[in-house]
């Protein structure tokens, strides 16, 4: 039981810091990142070859930027760097040593990207998840959109 509380109370704390973390890449320049429905659900520098690259794992976008552009924190609104879930498709992972790569592919490159396995593995596990729930919350927004506009019997004699 002692066990349950600890790891609710560590959860919590770290949807806090993430919720934190939005505000201050906010409040820095990335406007365009605050929405009242988006959640950061992770944030690393990892390598792409020998670049580094930030990324942020968000409920509904991935952003990724190279590490030298993200020091201004402007460039985070630009559309290029900010990629909607739907749009990505994560690709192989493979494994040597203490390294994995891992690939995701957006609308405008594919990124391979190295760092140790155990993180690789929180990556790929998160940004699958992420993926799964977002698609839901489309086809459910979606749906009830659709459901909408075919009750509202709108036709060319009926505007």
């Amino acid at each position: 039981l002692v066990q349950q509380v600890a790891n609710y109370i560590n959860s919590n704390m770290s949807e806090v810091e993430n919720q934190e973390k939005l505000l201050e890449l906010s409040l820095a320049g990335a406007q365009s990142l605050l929405k009242p429905h988006r959640v950061l659900l992770q944030e690393a520098v990892v390598l792409e070859g020998k670049k580094k690259v930030h990324i942020w794992l968000f409920n509904d976008i991935l952003v990724q930027i190279p590490d030298n552009l993200s020091k201004h924190k402007e460039n985070l609104n630009k559309p290029e760097y900010q990629w909607p879930l739907h749009l990505i498709w994560l690709g192989d992972t493979s494994v040597k040593k203490t390294q994995a790569t891992w690939s995701v592919t957006g609308p405008t490159k594919t990124y391979t990207f190295t760092c140790l396995i155990d993180e690789a593995t929180q990556w790929v596990n998160k940004i699958t998840t992420a993926i799964k729930q977002h698609l839901e919350y489309l086809s459910v927004t979606q749906d009830v959109e659709l459901e909408q506009e075919k009750n509202a019997a709108m036709t060319f004699e009926n505007p």
